[in-house]
C-alpha cells in the first residue's frame, strides 16, 4: 500500500485509526504488534510511550491534515484507538474554525 493510498484508508473509520496505530508500532519496534481493536488500551498496556504518540501525532497531522495542539496531546485522547478517532473526527469537524473544540487547530491544506 503507497502512502497515499494508506492514508485515505487511516481516514476511513475507526479501524482506519487501529492500521495506523499499528503501522506505527509495526515502524517504531520492527515487530508485527498484535491487532489492535477500537477498544484496546494503548496506554494501559504499554503500547504506546512518549515517543511513539509523537510518531502517531505526525502521522495523525499528514492522514487527516489536522494538526493537533500541544494541549490535546494528553492521555485522554490517546487511551485506545477509539478514544484518538474521537479526537481526530472533532478536530476535522472544526477545521478551519477559529472557535472549534479547545484543544484542536485548524485543518491544513
Amino acid at each position: 500500500m503507497n502512502d497515499a493510498t494508506a492514508e485515505e484508508a487511516y481516514a476511513a473509520s475507526v479501524e482506519g485509526v487501529c492500521a495506523l496505530v499499528d503501522h506505527v508500532l509495526r515502524e517504531a519496534t520492527g515487530e508485527t504488534p498484535p491487532d489492535t481493536a477500537p477498544d484496546t488500551e494503548l496506554l494501559l498496556s504499554g503500547l504506546l510511550d512518549s515517543l511513539t504518540i509523537m510518531k502517531i501525532v505526525a502521522v495523525v497531522e499528514s492522514a487527516y491534515g489536522v494538526a493537533l495542539a500541544e494541549r490535546a496531546i494528553v492521555a485522554a485522547n490517546f487511551r485506545t484507538p477509539q478514544a484518538l478517532w474521537r479526537a481526530i473526527h472533532t478536530a476535522a469537524g472544526s477545521a478551519g474554525s477559529a472557535d472549534g473544540p479547545v484543544g484542536f487547530v485548524g485543518g491544513r491544506g
